[in-house]
């Protein structure tokens, strides 16, 4: 709730606060679910779960203004999110590459494979 005091807000936890569920994220904010995103299209089908995803981004937004909003300090970050696989085989590489290719129509997203090199350039990586 917006710092405005027309609503109190209350976390509960079985221990205290950030021993469960409000403290699982460690701080990242990234869209979409813990689900898949094709995997979520199959459960609620492909406008919903289009939608869903929507909602996350509007949320990351919404967290931004209001990090911005009241001086938050918090060593934002707004780097984007980076999945590594471990697959080395050029079959492995091409199937990514689709999977991407099909996220992006199907999510609105801009989310790019990275080749070893690439991957190199922005991490300490062998």
């Amino acid at each position: 709730a917006e710092r405005d005091g027309s609503m109190k807000v209350v976390v509960l936890e079985t221990n205290r606060v950030g021993s469960g569920a409000s403290g699982l994220n460690a701080g990242f904010a990234v869209e979409g679910f813990q689900v898949e995103a094709f995997d979520l299209a199959e459960l609620v089908g492909q406008e919903p779960a289009v939608q869903m995803f929507k909602l996350t981004q509007i949320a990351q937004n919404l967290l931004r203004d209001r990090i911005d909003k009241y001086a938050i300090q918090c060593d934002r970050a707004d780097v984007g999110l980076v999945c590594l696989s471990l697959l080395a085989h050029p079959r492995a590489e091409a199937e990514s590459r689709e999977a991407v290719q099909k996220l992006n129509r199907m999510f609105d997203t801009n989310y790019q494979v990275w080749d070893k090199e690439k991957t190199r350039e922005h991490y300490k990586s062998e």
